[in-house]
């Protein structure tokens, strides 16, 4: 009995060995075929995100391998976390905090940074908590997120990231009218003005047209260029303006 015992523990402690063997080359990379995958469908905000980092410097905007130099490439020279995300849907004002040690940076791309990847914003310093700009991103385009340091510390462990932004829903039916307005609606010939609208709907496929008059009943023309909400324009002569919005799917 005594020596099936000792085989027994022999033959577990060989299997440990091999286990361990086994799994650590696929922990230690922070290569994009490794990259933690955020699901497509997230809301926003997302719950924090518990950063899961390598244990090397994959990742160095030094070029080829070592990935597409984004904002300061000291920032890039830690042990990184890397994420990678392909929306189901159009986002917009999209954005990545970050909370945990301090000089940290966080790094977006289209595409994985190895490969040739495009760089899309960038935000690095000393403070233990920050937020990248708001980007848009597009259905079915892979992008990646990198956590990186300017070391020390070695890597932006612990810590955690929040996704956040406006999921675009394609339009349907006929848009809202809105509500049009105008800076001022005397004043010198030649003056700048500004023609804006609120209350219109929004998503995907929504297309605007500024059109102007020389009477409330029209006919109207489409202003050159007036292709969004917010217009500056200048006239010289009585003028009345609308906003014309189509839902194009």
């Amino acid at each position: 009995m005594k020596k099936m015992y000792l085989n027994l523990l022999k033959t577990s402690n060989v299997f440990l060995v091999f286990l361990i063997l086994f799994i650590s080359p696929i922990i230690r990379a922070t290569t994009c075929p490794s990259a933690v995958v955020i699901p497509s469908s997230t809301s926003f905000p997302s719950a924090a995100i518990t950063l899961v980092c390598g244990t090397t410097n994959d990742i160095t905007g030094l070029g080829g391998s070592g990935g597409t130099a984004c904002g300061s490439t000291a920032y890039m020279g830690g042990n990184e976390a890397l994420y990678v995300f392909t929306p189901s849907a159009n986002i917009s004002g999209f954005t990545v905090s970050y909370t945990g040690v301090s000089w940290t940076g966080i790094t977006i791309f289209q595409g994985c940074p190895t490969s040739g990847g495009t760089c899309l914003t960038s935000v690095t310093g000393s403070g233990t908590s920050k937020i990248t700009t708001g980007i848009s991103l597009t259905a079915g385009t892979t992008y990646y997120i990198m956590i990186d340091t300017w070391p020390t510390p070695a890597s932006p462990c612990p810590g955690s990231i929040i996704l956040n932004g406006t999921v675009l829903t394609p339009c349907s039916g006929t848009p809202n009218a809105g509500l049009a307005a105008i800076t001022s609606s005397l004043g010198c010939p030649g003056n700048a003005i500004t023609l804006s609208a609120t209350g219109l709907s929004s998503g995907t496929g929504l297309t605007y047209q500024w059109q102007g008059s020389s009477s409330i009943t029209g006919p109207w023309s489409n202003i050159a260029g007036g292709t969004t909400t917010s217009y500056g324009t200048s006239t010289t002569t009585t003028t009345y303006y609308r906003i014309v919005s189509t839902c194009t799917t």
